[in-house]
């Protein structure tokens, strides 16, 4: 496969694809099926990270999605689900600054 057209076999369901079988493997070899399937919620941070850095507005960023993944990592890997919740009371902030900022 030539490396210019990578991105565009990725953005063209190349991506879940190879997120894919990167579970499946890790899975499989490993036997770490619980964290590995934190990886799929990176799929809906992928095509929105793709228009993000195509329109470049803020908006399309997808911080609820990372919130929510710093969340499950943190609970997962230390427990943290007591003070890891407060993560999510950022979101509303994130949107009232984007909003603030873009329309002054």
């Amino acid at each position: 496969m030539n490396i210019k057209k990578l991105p565009a076999f990725l953005y063209n369901g190349g991506y879940v694809v190879v997120l894919t079988l990167v579970y499946v493997l890790i899975g499989a070899l490993f036997g770490m099926w619980h964290p590995t399937w934190l990886l799929f919620l990176t799929i809906p941070c992928y095509y929105m990270l793709a228009e993000f850095r195509s329109n470049r507005d803020w908006n399309l960023f997808p911080y609820p999605i990372v919130c929510l993944i710093l969340y499950l990592a943190a609970g997962f890997d230390y427990g943290w689900w007591h003070p890891g919740w407060i993560i999510f009371l950022t979101v509303p902030i994130y949107y009232i600054a984007v909003n603030t900022v873009q329309h002054n």
